[in-house]
């Protein structure tokens, strides 16, 4: 039988990884980033069918896990975070602002989550999805960040302005994507 509520033991079942050592640790991080980013694609498809995203963690595993769709960064970042924590690591939710397409001297609403983990004091960021893109011969960041950590309130008030606002990107438009298991985007 099928769980709809978020556990430990079904999020790593769902990541293809068997549960990981009591201790965590860089390979083991590596791992369950890899196995996450391989198996849930990126998408919007709700802000665009202007269905409302939660960030309830069970409403999400329901969504990410159990129906086997995709979300964007507030949704996959607190799955992502929410089974890191269960195996024991320190993560810290961090705020973005999206800079890709933004006209210079504009400033951008923070409305990008991502995360980043400290392993015997050493920080590292863990990515769901593309942070650079190439733009003809040059590379460029899609976000900038400061390492500010972004408490639950404004990730729901940038969730609630990427998913409504009308202007916003995510509202015009189909952006699913998806790693392989080369790390190549589909």
């Amino acid at each position: 039988m099928h769980q709809s509520r978020w556990t430990r033991e079904s999020c790593l079942e769902n990541l293809r990884r068997t549960l990981p050592p009591d201790e965590p640790d860089l390979p083991t991080l590596r791992s369950i980033v890899f196995a996450h980013a391989t198996s849930i694609p990126f998408e919007s498809l709700d802000p665009v069918s202007g269905v409302a995203v939660s960030l309830d963690i069970n409403a999400i595993f329901d969504k990410l896990v159990r129906r086997r769709r995709g979300g964007y960064c507030f949704e996959q970042n607190a799955l992502l975070a929410a089974a890191l924590r269960e195996v024991g690591f320190n993560v810290d939710e961090l705020s973005a602002r999206v800079t890709y397409n933004t006209p210079v001297g504009v400033t951008p609403p923070r409305t990008h989550v991502f995360l980043a983990v400290t392993i015997d004091g050493t920080r590292w960021l863990v990515p769901t999805f593309v942070h650079q893109v190439q733009l003809g011969d040059q590379w460029g960041d899609v976000y900038e960040f400061t390492g500010e950590t972004m408490p639950k309130i404004d990730q729901e008030m940038g969730n609630w302005w990427t998913s409504t606002h009308p202007p916003y990107d995510f509202r015009s438009g189909v952006r699913p994507q998806a790693f392989g298991f080369c790390g190549n985007r589909g």
